[in-house]
């Protein structure tokens, strides 16, 4: 009994490593593309507004860490 559990636990976790890999690299050529042409504040704002449906992980973070960084480097 515990070998099918330990069994559906690693598959079940293999999928969500799987999809959680296919968000991100969804998500991350989203936002390259979009920080390409992005200008003004409102540019940014609605790259990170794009983000509000991802769920949440440290990829997710990562991103919006690049938006503010990129965001500030344009504007100096």
């Amino acid at each position: 009994m515990e070998k099918d559990i330990i069994k559906q636990y690693l598959e079940k976790k293999k999928a969500l490593e799987v999809a959680e890999e296919i968000l991100e690299n969804h998500f991350k050529a989203l936002v390259e593309e979009q920080l390409k042409t992005a200008i003004t504040s409102e540019d940014f704002n609605a790259i990170r507004e794009g983000l509000r449906i991802m769920p949440l992980c440290a990829s997710k973070v990562l991103l919006f860490r690049t938006i503010i960084l990129t965001e500030e480097s344009r504007e100096a």
